[in-house]
C-alpha cells in the first residue's frame, strides 16, 4: 500500500509530503499531479526527491521501479494508462535554484501490460 503523509495517496498532495511505500521506504514528494500529454491523453505524474545522483541511471531506475510497484496501483485506480515518475536531486543554491532530474514514463499496452517508454 502506498502512503502519503500516513494517509492514502492523493493526487495534488501538498509539496514536501512524505511518500511511504509498502516496503517501508520513504521519499519526499516534490509534486504529484494529473497532467495531459501533447496528444491530449491524461496521466499522473509523481516528482520525488532522491538521494541517488541523477548521473547514476542504473540505481535511479531501480529506485523508480521500486516506487512504480506501488504507484501503478494508484494509476490503475484512476483508470489511466500512462504515468510519469520523476526523480530530482535536492535543490542547490540560495539565490538561484538549480534542480537536476530524470523521468521515467510508463504506458499500459492494449494487452494490459505496463511498459517503460523512454
Amino acid at each position: 500500500m502506498l502512503l502519503l503523509s500516513a494517509c492514502s495517496f492523493n493526487v495534488g498532495a501538498p509539496p514536501k509530503s512524505i511518500l511511504r511505500l509498502s516496503n517501508g521506504k520513504e521519499f519526499i514528494v516534490v509534486k504529484s499531479e494529473a497532467i495531459h500529454f501533447s496528444d491530449g491523453s491524461p496521466a499522473l505524474r509523481l516528482v520525488y526527491q532522491t538521494k541517488i545522483p541523477i548521473s547514476d541511471k542504473v540505481r535511479l531506475k531501480e529506485e523508480a521501479y521500486e516506487i512504480w510497484r506501488d504507484y501503478r496501483i494508484v494509476v490503475e485506480n484512476q483508470h489511466l494508462t500512462r504515468a510519469i515518475i520523476s526523480a530530482v536531486e535536492p535543490s542547490t543554491g540560495a539565490l538561484v535554484e538549480r534542480i537536476r532530474g530524470h523521468g521515467f514514463t510508463f504506458e499500459k499496452t492494449p494487452k494490459g501490460e505496463w511498459t517503460e517508454r523512454n
